[in-house]
């Protein structure tokens, strides 16, 4: 996941943090360090609802939302959210 340019994070069905590469810190302004106590619903609160989306979904193996985020700095950011199905889990 280190040499892909675009940032992705791994979660459980929780939507804890498995895994995140450096662009995806770079991008929510963490440090590698830090990477274990990220709340991504904190984060994104309408993650939530993304998730429980593709859990009941039956007939898609993702979901994708536009999700804007305003950062500490005032900054705005959109961020592409796909979340895809685990083949194990079915979420």
């Amino acid at each position: 996941m280190r040499s892909v340019s675009t940032g992705i994070v791994g979660l459980d069905q929780q939507g804890k943090v498995l895994s995140i590469n450096q662009r995806a810190l770079d991008m929510l302004g963490y440090h590698e360090r830090e990477s274990h106590n990220i709340d991504i619903v904190e984060f994104f609160p309408e993650i939530n609802r993304l998730i429980n989306q593709a859990q009941v979904s039956k007939n898609q193996d993702f979901v994708e939302h536009r999700l804007s985020v305003s950062l500490e700095s005032g900054a705005q950011r959109v961020f592409l959210v796909r979340l895809v199905k685990n083949s194990d889990t079915g979420a």
